[in-house]
């Protein structure tokens, strides 16, 4: 009787003549270096390592030396910064990693907090008014919903905005130049 073979072994033998170009290993092993990078950076933001063990593992990344392991990690590490994100522990990497100047970037999401905060209180006081005067109804009780209130919606996404935008030239002016963006 014959042998049954696995689909594993199937693909194994119909593709045994097949090899990639050193184009290819090199694109492959790239792409490798840039997932564990990613999960690394992960890692960290989610305080599963620390700097020591997050450094000593990129370290081990380095070996053999396939492409410029800082680019890569500063690359991954800017494509996550956003205005609705807690980004100390990203800071810490730009820092201590990459040996960036997060000042600018930390002070435009300073400035957005500020400014959601400022308007997120005006839109309150605005609404508690539209209320004490429509129902005569005021005091502690009143507790607006502000993700019901369409114009605060539109107000808070057009903040947003404007410091996304403040932010990517922010963090345009940290990538190195021809570093690919994605």
């Amino acid at each position: 009787m014959g042998e049954i073979k696995s689909t594993l072994d199937l693909v194994m033998e119909k593709t045994k003549h097949l090899s990639f170009t050193k184009e290819e290993r090199e694109a492959q092993r790239g792409k490798e270096t840039r997932k564990s990078i990613k999960g690394l950076v992960q890692k960290f933001t989610d305080r599963t390592i620390d700097l020591d063990e997050f450094k000593q593992k990129l370290k081990s990344l380095e070996q053999p030396p396939v492409l410029s392991i800082k680019t890569l990690v500063l690359s991954e590490i800017l494509d996550r910064i956003d205005t609705d994100r807690d980004n100390s522990r990203l800071f810490v990497l730009l820092r201590d990693v990459c040996g960036k100047n997060t000042d600018h970037l930390e002070a435009v999401l300073e400035e957005f907090t500020q400014a959601i905060s400022s308007a997120k209180e005006k839109r309150l006081q605005e609404i508690k008014h539209d209320i004490s005067n429509k129902y005569g109804i005021g005091g502690s009780a009143v507790v607006p919903n502000l993700q019901a209130d369409t114009l605060w919606l539109k107000e808070s996404e057009k903040t947003r905005r404007v410091f996304r935008e403040k932010l990517s030239k922010e963090i345009a002016s940290l990538r190195p130049k021809g570093a690919d963006q994605r």
